[in-house]
């Protein structure tokens, strides 16, 4: 495994009550005595960056090696499938698992069942992997390619703790008890009993569908099944519960987190586009800094990729769109950052295989923010104000400091529209950090749209080869 290096180290378990239990790694050795429940938990001191192997013993009644422990850097990477999405089947994938030998970059695989309340330790199918060809393509493809980069700058051993799941909702991330009288989650109580409360009826009636489905004759059958009702008690906090609370109280170096595409659509129970899903996403990055006890545990995501055909319409509702718009509250924060994925080429796909541009971006990120490099735009650009003069609006971004890039002879993806909000076609001009807007058919400019759609056709970057995120503004 991979422990963090430069804070105390935590190390706890569970033996009989009051049975004494001592815990040395490399001189240092601390004790503590199991309590009423037979758990315990004891601290080592702080240790520097190492890829010296050590060896962990517990002693007690019994005795316990834990042998081949790096100290460097150890990150979480969690969100659903496109986190999730293994090396194995990345782009360049399969030539990387070949030639995978690099001892100095470990991934914990957490594996297990949704759970109705904390579970005190992972299941027995999970367990940590060096990488090396047997088993590096099952790890996390994009939290592969961050490791790659951050061993490569820092130097120190890397540790991936892998935690996605396929298609879970950002409400499967938080745990229950946060639900409760959080004022970053008005009216959640009342929607969850509402959940409880309806969920009988709803379960009859997915059984009737799903019978139907498997009943219908072969040719008139859907190739996919209808989705499952998560039970509620599963559906709030149960991913937490399962792939986070055993985690607790270890120290790591922040949170890589991709996830959003199932609250695109609306639910059985709630619909956590827009307002909802803005407050989630603020709402788990403060719980997991309360659970984890690190107050600017760094937070990096990835806003969401270009999925199905692109689209002239500028006038249409993209539920995509609002939901990166709503993931974009979370910059509101410190210490984190966004990094978008809207560039992706395969948008014929919920899971763009080539995962290297999102890892590398995330480690950028994480080089700026944890380890106060100086790395210029590590953020994809976002909008910071529009100024409307005459017929012309000027639009500045944020995180373009070096001037703005089009790959093409101009900016796509840019709409205008006067205070009746039909948009229209704009042409676009770069200036250093802004953009200038105009459009024949907009006498009166009110506000703006930029890749507002679920796969737009944009073209905009930073100087370093970051993506502008997709916004509106005026409305």
């Amino acid at each position: 495994m991979v422990i963090q290096q430069g804070v105390k180290f935590k190390v706890w378990g569970w033996a009989d009550k009051g049975e004494s239990v001592s815990v040395s790694l490399d001189g240092n050795t601390a004790r503590a005595t199991a309590g009423e429940s037979g758990s315990w938990q004891c601290e080592l001191p702080a240790m520097n960056a190492s890829d010296k192997p050590l060896e962990l013993t517990v002693s007690g009644s019994n005795t316990i090696k834990v042998k081949n422990i790096l100290v460097g850097e150890l990150w979480v990477c969690a969100g659903q499938s496109n986190m999730a999405w293994v090396l194995r089947l990345a782009k360049g994938g399969p030539e990387e698992v070949k030639n995978a030998n690099n001892p100095s970059i470990r991934f914990f695989l957490t594996r297990g069942p949704a759970a109705d309340k904390p579970q005190e330790d992972f299941q027995n199918t999970s367990q940590w992997a060096a990488f090396e060809p047997k088993f590096a393509g099952d790890c996390t493809a994009i939290g592969y390619f961050f490791g790659r980069y951050l061993n490569k700058e820092l130097k120190v051993p890397v540790g991936l703790i892998d935690e996605g799941c396929g298609g879970t909702t950002v409400e499967q991330w938080i745990p229950r008890r946060a639900f409760s009288n959080n004022p970053d989650l008005p009216g959640w109580e009342a929607k969850i009993a509402a959940a409880e409360k309806a969920y009988a009826a709803s379960k009859a009636d997915y059984d009737k569908k799903y019978s139907d489905w498997k009943n219908a004759p072969e040719g008139k059958r859907n190739k996919y099944p209808p989705n499952p009702i998560v039970p509620p008690e599963l559906a709030f906090g149960g991913i937490y519960h399962c792939r986070v609370s055993p985690l607790l109280p270890m120290a790591v170096a922040g949170v890589l987190w991709y996830q959003g595409e199932s609250n695109v659509a609306k639910d059985f129970y709630f619909n956590s586009q827009g307002q909802d899903f803005a407050k989630e996403n603020i709402a788990l990055v403060k719980t997991l800094r309360k659970e984890f006890g690190i107050a600017d545990l760094p937070f990096l995501f990835v806003q969401l990729a270009a999925s199905g055909q692109k689209t002239a319409d500028l006038n249409r509702v993209s539920a995509c769109a609002e939901a990166r718009e709503a993931q974009l509250s979370a910059l509101s924060l410190p210490n984190t950052v966004m990094v978008s994925a809207i560039d992706n080429e395969d948008t014929n796909t919920a899971h763009p295989v080539d995962k290297l541009p999102i890892g590398e971006r995330l480690a950028k990120a994480a080089l700026a923010v944890k380890y106060k490099k100086t790395i210029p735009d590590y953020c994809s650009p976002v909008f910071d104000f529009m100024k409307v003069s005459g017929n012309a609006v000027t639009v500045k971004f944020k995180y373009a400091d070096n001037g703005l890039l089009v790959k093409g002879e101009k900016p796509n993806g840019f709409a205008l529209a006067g205070k009746n909000r039909i948009y229209y076609p704009a042409d676009a001009k770069v200036s250093g950090d802004s953009v200038i807007l105009t459009c024949d058919k907009v006498s009166s400019p009110a506000s703006v749209k930029y890749g507002w759609a679920n796969c737009p056709d944009v073209n905009l970057f930073n100087k370093t080869g970051m993506p502008v995120s997709p916004f509106r503004a005026g409305e």
